[in-house]
């Protein structure tokens, strides 16, 4: 869980190389410029700058451009069977869950994608619904989670074969 931190940009990751994020929460972080959970940006050199999102939670992050994720348009990030909801922003250019291209490996739940550009595949993926999450807090395993409640359209609406064998919570 990466929670509770604020910076100029990428209040929560700031990558500017090669990440992988599985199985994780980032949640609750601000910036005062872009991406309050996860930037996905950098210099303009030959370095390769690549982000995956699998089965992860991005909620509830702040940032006066971008709340969620901000993916530079050079820049290449997949999200696959994780949600991003919940995320705000102050400025009227740039969209609250998530700015930049994205390609989505399915199964997705994606509150609000204006700012965003979605490709990939969709088919299974919940696009501008609420997940409906509880708050951060201990629900079993070694950090704090985000739990569907039972309204949740994301309950049963991931996939198995493209998420790791054990969860977050282990």
């Amino acid at each position: 869980t990466i929670s509770g931190n604020y910076g100029h940009g990428g209040g929560g990751i700031w990558n500017q190389s090669v990440v992988s994020i599985i199985n994780s929460t980032i949640s609750d972080n601000g910036a005062n410029s872009l991406g309050g959970g996860l930037v996905n940006a950098g210099d303009a050199d030959a370095c390769v700058k690549t982000a995956t999102v699998i089965n992860s939670t991005i909620y509830g992050n702040n940032a006066s451009f971008v709340g969620g994720i901000y993916n530079d348009d050079q820049r290449t990030l997949t999200i696959v069977n994780s949600i991003v909801a919940g995320n705000t922003n102050s400025s009227p250019s740039g969209g609250p869950d998530c700015y930049g291209p994205l390609i989505s490996g399915d199964y997705n739940l994606i509150q609000n994608t204006n700012g965003c550009t979605l490709t990939g595949t969709t088919t299974h993926s919940i696009i501008g619904a609420n997940p409906n999450l509880g708050p951060l807090r201990a629900n079993g395993g070694p950090t704090f989670t985000r739990a569907l409640l039972p309204a949740s359209p994301a309950i049963n609406a991931g996939n198995d074969l493209s998420a790791p064998t054990t969860d977050q919570r282990g």
